[in-house]
C-alpha cells in the first residue's frame, strides 16, 4: 500500500537529484503510483521544448514515459491523468501520449487521438519520430473501426 508517508518520501527522493527522479519513474513498474502521484501534483509540469543558440532539444519526461508504460493495464486511469496535464510544446511528450494511446483499447486511446490532433494543427513542424507514431495511432483506430 502507498501511503502518504511513502508518497513523502519517495517525492523527497526524487527532488533531491536528477539521477534519482529518472531512476524513479523508470523503475516503477506498477501503476499504484499514478493517482497518489497525481494527486500530489506530478504529471503537471511536462517539460518544454529547450532552444539556445540556434539548437532545439526535446526533453524526455520520465512521467510521460511512466504512463506510456502502464497504459495498457489501466487505459482509463492514464487517459485521465494525459488529458489532464497541461499542454506542452514538447514532441517528445507529446510522442510518450501517443504511444500510450497505441497500449489503450480504441474506444478509450480516440480521446487522445483527438487532443493529439488538435495539438498538430498548431504546429508549424513536427520532428523526431512523432509523425510515425502518429501514423501507428491512426492505422490503429482505423482497424478497430474507432470514431468519436
Amino acid at each position: 500500500m502507498i501511503t502518504g508517508e511513502v508518497i513523502k518520501n519517495a517525492l523527497n527522493l526524487i527532488s533531491s537529484s536528477a539521477a534519482n527522479y529518472e531512476y524513479f519513474f523508470n523503475s516503477l513498474k506498477k501503476p499504484d503510483w499514478i493517482e497518489p502521484l497525481w494527486k500530489e501534483g506530478r504529471f503537471r509540469g511536462p517539460p518544454a521544448v529547450r532552444r539556445e543558440k540556434g539548437y532545439i532539444s526535446f526533453p524526455a519526461w520520465p512521467e510521460s514515459q511512466y504512463l506510456a508504460r502502464m497504459a495498457g493495464k489501466v487505459p482509463s486511469l492514464v487517459q485521465e491523468v494525459i488529458l489532464g496535464i497541461p499542454q506542452t510544446d514538447n514532441v517528445r511528450v507529446h510522442q510518450d501520449y501517443v504511444e500510450a494511446a497505441l497500449e489503450m483499447p480504441a474506444e478509450i486511446a480516440i480521446y487522445i487521438a483527438e487532443a493529439e490532433a488538435n495539438w498538430i494543427r498548431e504546429q508549424a513542424t513536427l520532428y523526431t519520430l512523432y509523425p510515425e507514431k502518429a501514423g501507428e495511432l491512426i492505422s490503429y483506430l482505423a482497424r478497430r473501426g474507432a470514431t468519436s
